[in-house]
Parts: C-alpha cells; structure tokens; sequence
C-alpha cells in the first residue's frame, strides 16, 4: 500500500494518507477544480445524538431490558468518562461500536426502519437550521458541499438527502441481507476526515471552508481557507479564539 503524508499550517498534525474514498453517498468522485465545502455531521448540522435515537428505538420496540443490560455491563467505563479519564473520543467510538451491536441479525429492511427512526426523532427535529441554510447559500454560490461524518450511513443517507447535500459516512457491513452488528473502521471522525477530504483538495491544497463542533475538528477545519466553528466544545473554542476563526452559535 502506496502512504503519502500530508502537512498543513497546523503542523503536528500528520496523517498517513491512503486512496480509500468512501464513495457510497457520493453523487460524483472528487474534482480538484470544483470549489469544496466540507461539515460536520453530529454536532454542527444537528444537536440530536445517534446513541440517543439508536437507544429510544431499543426501548420502543420492546427492547429495554436489553439496554438496561448494556448500561450495567459498561458502569465502569462510564463513570471514567465522566471523570476525564481516558480518551473521550475512543470512548465514543466503543460506545457506538458495542450499542450497535446489539442490532446484530437484523434484516436490511429492519435495519432501515431503525435508520429511519433515528433521524426522523432525533437527528432531524434537532437540525440547526441557520447552518444548513449557510450551507445551502455555498451550493446556490455554485459550491460542492460534502458532509464528511463518523455517522453510520444508513443514517446519513437520510439526513443528507433531506439537506440535499453529498456526504462521506461510516460505512456498516451486512452478510447477504442481514446486518453483522458491525462498523466498518476506522469511524470517519478525526485523521480519517482529513484522510477522506483530501481527495477533494485543489491546487492550493484548501477547501474553500469547513464546520466542525468539537476540538477533535480541528485537524479538518485546517484544511479549509475559511474554517467555521458551530456551537463549540471548550477546546475547539479556545482554539478558533487564538486563531480568529468564525464562531457560530
């Protein structure tokens, strides 16, 4: 396998780079002439939690007990979380990873309706509006916006084509038509996002801008000539302070 290495202004980040576009929810394969836009998904289009929904459709559909059990198992990792001790993000991603699957043996069709739900009760009443609305002012300026997310596909499918926007996703893996209960990693959250979008980078190497919410966006917002941070975390807030970068709340 082919590495190259990228460096941008933000110079102790480096991320080994490989050719591997997810290119499911894709309408086109990258264009380094075409002026690219690239946001966040959970976080920065939406205030709703995929684990939130994921857990709410366990519970609807009969299935509390078994959440119940899941919480119990994990008592201990919880409580290091809300600690601070350890890595949050590593956390998250696990989280997601073992609620997951729990949706094991689920048909295409089953897992779907679970897609569904979770955007069309929480994803979706949860939007922040005026930042879709900015990213559709980018489009109507003849811009291609990506949304570039550690969200799983299924999901992102739908809110995407709701917004109307291209998006790179995590994808999941099916056995003929029945779901595994597994992710294909690496989540595209973190490195894996500067990974994905830099495909997309032009001539001199910049997106024309990026939204992110949380400091694990930083590496990705520098890619970009006009880097946006939506609703911040601390870290991520500190930092576009130093950097004047635009907030948006």
């Amino acid at each position: 396998m082919r590495l190259r290495l990228i460096l941008f202004p933000f110079s102790f980040f480096l991320f080994p780079l490989t050719m591997s576009l997810i290119t499911t929810l894709l309408q086109s394969l990258p264009d380094p002439t075409a002026v690219t836009v690239a946001t966040d998904m959970e976080g920065t289009l939406s205030d709703g939690v995929t684990w939130k929904g994921l857990r709410n459709y366990l519970i609807a559909n009969g299935r509390e007990a078994d959440f119940k059990r899941f919480i119990r198992q994990r008592y201990h990792l919880i409580a290091m979380y809300y600690l601070g001790l350890g890595n949050k993000q590593k956390f998250r991603e696990r989280w997601m990873v073992d609620l997951i699957a729990l949706y094991a043996n689920y048909s295409w069709e089953q897992f779907e309706e679970v897609a569904e739900y979770v955007v069309e009760e929480m994803l979706w009443p949860n939007r922040r509006q005026a930042v879709i609305d900015e990213l559709k002012a980018h489009q109507d300026a003849g811009r291609r916006v990506v949304i570039c997310s550690g969200l799983l596909e299924p999901m992102l499918k739908r809110f995407a084509a709701k917004v109307g926007f291209e998006a790179i996703g995590t994808p999941i893996i099916y056995d003929g038509d029945t779901f595994t209960g597994r992710v294909q990693l690496p989540f595209t959250t973190d490195g894996e996002k500067v990974v994905q979008m830099s495909h997309f980078l032009p001539e001199n190497g910049r997106l024309y801008a990026a939204y992110g919410d949380t400091g694990a966006d930083i590496p990705f917002l520098h890619m970009s000539e006009n880097p946006c941070a939506v609703h911040p975390d601390r870290g991520l807030r500190r930092h576009a302070t130093q950097h004047s970068w635009r907030i948006l709340e």
